[in-house]
């Protein structure tokens, strides 16, 4: 942020910090997917956006690459800044200029048509809304996100790289022979099955990326902005991994194993997201008919599209 930016801060009364130094500020969405999340400002400027390199990356209908950008100033106090975006920044409904406005604790800020709440918290308050996020889109047995949360992110994600004209891949994850696992063993060795899995897919996907349980022994992952061949690379190294998990259980190491179904679009075959989702399953009940363990791919999207129009 330049010097001439910084200069045109509002100094608004009362002067009073509306971060306090003993508490945290941060912004709460309040609408789509991710309603609930709090998330933490640090001191200094953060840029909002639903482009790649934004600081808090926000995805829906009128957000622009780089929208807004939020100051946490040392003293304490807060302001926005609309960085000449397309369709605005509103601060309780009032349209933000060039300017930096002051924001307070409760104020609302529209970015786009998702509404952000500033709210000031102490570590007990950050922590509660940490918790209560968490339990509302975690999958209670492994920690991960649950269907619901998926099922949201994926829809709106589509929708993103749409705009963009970029790719986003889907994995669809079966754990193999988990029913013979289960009855062989019991349902609390099949948990950790569950849980070792869902630590391997978590553990090694980037911040974008999205790891979830989908039902069952079944665990889907969300990989935006990601082409087929990128995600080929990630579904084996997933694969690999967790052939290389095995879980003990009675002093015994047992191997697990799954079998993945990878899909790409938006294309001819995957035009909306469910389509997307239901390509990676089919290719998933491919992998494992061709023996498991291993990695089955839906239709290449661009040579669909290239016989398509050809």
């Amino acid at each position: 942020m330049s010097d001439d930016t910084q200069t045109r801060l509002i100094r608004k009364t009362p002067v009073a910090p509306s971060c306090p130094s003993d508490v945290r500020c941060m912004l709460v969405m309040l609408t789509g997917p991710d309603a609930g999340r709090p998330f933490p400002l640090e001191t200094g400027w953060t840029t909002i956006g639903r482009g790649d390199d934004a600081d808090l990356q926000i995805v829906g209908d009128g957000i622009s690459r780089g929208h807004a950008q939020i100051r946490v100033s040392p003293d304490g106090r807060t302001h926005v800044l609309d960085l000449d975006s397309k369709n605005g920044t509103f601060l309780n409904g009032i349209t933000i200029d060039d300017r930096a406005v002051l924001v307070d604790a409760g104020d609302v800020l529209q970015i786009g048509d998702v509404l952000l709440r500033l709210h000031v918290e102490d570590s007990a308050g950050e922590r509660l809304l940490v918790g209560l996020f968490e339990a509302a889109v975690a999958d209670p047995l492994t920690g991960i996100a649950n269907r619901r949360y998926f099922d949201e992110r994926l829809a709106r994600d589509f929708d993103r790289v749409m705009v963009d004209d970029k790719r986003l891949s889907v994995l669809f994850i079966d754990i193999d022979h988990f029913k013979d696992f289960n009855d062989r063993h019991g349902h609390a060795a099949g948990d950790l099955v569950l849980q070792g899995v869902a630590e391997v897919l978590s553990g090694s996907l980037r911040q974008p990326d999205l790891a979830a349980r989908y039902g069952g022994e079944e665990f889907v992952v969300l990989l935006p902005a990601t082409p087929r061949t990128g995600a080929v690379c990630v579904a084996e190294r997933l694969r690999q991994s967790v052939r290389a998990l095995g879980v003990n259980v009675d002093g015994v190491r047992l191997s697990v194993t799954v079998s993945v179904g990878l899909a790409t679009g938006p294309s001819v075959c995957a035009p909306t997201a469910a389509r997307l989702l239901e390509e990676a399953d089919a290719a998933l009940y491919a992998a494992k008919a061709a023996g498991r363990d291993r990695v089955a791919l839906a239709p290449d999207p661009d040579r669909v599209r290239s016989s398509a129009t050809g």
